[in-house]
């Protein structure tokens, strides 16, 4: 977990990021870029019991005595947390959400010990999770998750949107997140096309190639979080937002323009997967004000600029 100080028009907002990974990271450097001071950070040890009990504990002290201390009007609390993905197992999920509910709980205290300062609960949930297996997803459609990260994440939004929580929730779905590279983040499907295009190693793709996929940067949805938990004018901003490009790209147009971005011939083997080969589109409509992501175009060559700076073998 970061903290981060942001000054406000009218007074101080603490911050606190939880989530270091692809999307986490990226909300930290757009929140400093807008002029945020980093706090401290709090390692949590999600796979141990025990010691995030302890930890948590320790957070929810720091953030009590911090928020008075700093005389903050606002706890501006961004779940980006999770080892989860799409692929996750019932067990891992399970895991997962007895951890949220446990950092849900540590909040619900803090809020306790700070009756003067309003709190603010926003999820970076999924879209392409929630809605799999349907086309042109717009506002009148409704979540059916086919899998366990699915329902996990459903569950998180129910949590945070339950009657009688101190904090005024927000959900942000996400299609799926282009990103660079990082050691100890899980990678996406175009970071390792490229990763690997660039090492002329093979890349098994779960699906098939006409599978329909809708890709967002990280940084513009950085950009967007930013910007919103920024302003103290989104009153009647809606609570919930999907972020998607809606323009869907196949498997195959995507390997065809890492193709072109590296200027070779990748190698890659499809492995047919019911569960796995359904498409996930949606609807220009969803798109809320402000938002304008890049193109995959974009995306695709900034994941191959960072790789070569970094190292990568062209």
């Amino acid at each position: 977990m970061i903290l981060l100080r942001q000054p406000m028009d009218a007074g101080t907002q603490l911050v606190a990021v939880f989530g270091v990974g692809l999307i986490g990271s990226a909300l930290v450097d757009a929140l400093e870029a807008r002029g945020a001071v980093r706090e401290g950070r709090h390692a949590i040890a999600w796979e141990d019991p025990r010691e995030r009990a302890a930890q948590l504990a320790s957070i929810e002290g720091e953030l009590a005595a911090t928020l008075h201390s700093r005389s903050c009007e606002t706890l501006q609390v961004i779940w980006a947390a999770g080892r989860c993905g799409f692929s996750a197992s019932e067990e891992e999920a399970s895991a997962e959400r007895a951890s949220f509910e446990e950092a849900a709980a540590m909040l619900e205290a803090v809020a306790r010990r700070s009756p003067g300062v309003a709190l603010r609960f926003l999820l970076i949930s999924t879209a392409g999770g929630l809605f799999e297996g349907q086309r042109r997803v717009d506002g009148r459609s409704s979540p059916t998750p086919a899998r366990p990260y699915g329902r996990l994440k459903l569950g998180q939004e129910q949590r945070i949107q339950a009657e009688g929580v101190p904090w005024r929730p927000e959900i942000v779905r996400l299609t799926s997140v282009v990103g660079p590279a990082r050691a100890g983040q899980r990678r996406g499907l175009i970071s390792t096309l490229v990763q690997n295009g660039l090492r002329q190693q093979p890349t098994r793709i779960v699906g098939r190639m006409e599978t329909l996929r809708d890709f967002v940067w990280v940084e513009d949805v950085a950009s967007f979080v930013a910007r919103r938990i920024g302003s103290r004018g989104d009153s009647g901003a809606d609570r919930v937002v999907t972020l998607a490009s809606a323009k869907p790209s196949s498997l195959a147009e995507v390997q065809r323009l890492v193709e072109k971005t590296l200027g070779r011939r990748i190698y890659v083997s499809y492995s047919l997967a019911p569960s796995n080969d359904v498409d996930i589109t949606f609807s220009p409509s969803l798109r809320p004000p402000g938002w304008q992501p890049c193109d995959l175009v974009a995306s695709v060559r900034r994941v191959h600029r960072d790789a070569l700076a970094r190292g990568a073998t062209a």
